[in-house]
This record gives C-alpha cells, structure tokens and sequence, in this order.
C-alpha cells in the first residue's frame, strides 16, 4: 500500500462507526459497475422474491443468520 493510501485509511479508520459506514457507501458507489449488473441483481431479486412467494424458500432473520455463521466458524 502506498503512503497516502495507508494515510487516508489510518484517518478512515478513527471515524466512528457510522461515518465509516457511510464513507463506504460513498467509496462503493464510486466504482464502475459491470455490464449487465443491475440486470443480473434485478433477476436475482426476480427469482428471490418467486420463490418465498411460492414457499420454495423462508425468510431468516439477520439476527439468526449470523448466529449461524458465529456457530459455524467455530
């Protein structure tokens, strides 16, 4: 990593969690996405929402899914 890069994310990295967060946002936002993305998300959340609406799948929790994940990396 260069020097002011290591500079930028030592500051990054005393800002409280929410400012964190939001520099995030604003960094992610800032890339270029891929061709076809939105279109690959919006028939990926096409087929998630047809299959809870056809109970072929559930909704968990966030909560529980991570507990999940804790137990599983155990």
């Amino acid at each position: 990593m260069n020097k002011p890069l290591e500079q930028i994310a030592a500051a990054a990295l005393q800002l409280p969690p929410e400012e964190r967060e939001a520099l995030l946002e604003m960094l992610i936002a800032s890339l270029p996405l891929e061709p076809g993305y939105d279109e690959a998300w919006g028939k990926e959340l096409d087929r998630r929402v047809a299959a809870f609406e056809d109970g072929s799948a559930e909704l968990v929790a966030g909560e529980i899914v991570f507990a999940r994940l804790q137990s599983n990396l155990k």
